[in-house]
């Protein structure tokens, strides 16, 4: 069983990185968009698990005006391998602590 539950994390790690899939956009500061997945942001935290379930619509469009992508964008990442990994920890800068 665990094989498979690593091949589902590594394939959403993959659709995280070819945009595809995806139910969220967030729009940085910088009007940079990142496309991510519902389900793996409501992971990181309450407040986000419950600002995705209180929207009403399939896609979800976030904006994060005090935040740019080049900020955000290794925080991201580092949540989506770790999932592929199935790592235990993963950093987080003072922009997570902001935005999360």
């Amino acid at each position: 069983m665990k094989q498979i539950s690593s091949e589902i994390l590594s394939e959403i790690y993959q659709q995280f990185q070819l945009s595809t899939y995806s139910d969220v956009t967030l729009e940085c500061q910088d009007k940079e968009l990142i496309h991510c997945h519902s389900l793996v942001l409501a992971t990181i935290s309450p407040l986000w698990k419950k600002l995705l379930s209180d929207a009403k619509t399939y896609q979800k469009y976030i904006i994060l005006p005090e935040v740019e992508r080049g900020e955000i964008m290794p925080f991201i990442e580092s949540v989506y391998q770790s999932l592929a990994q199935q790592a235990d920890q993963i950093k987080c800068p003072e922009v997570c602590v902001r935005v999360f």
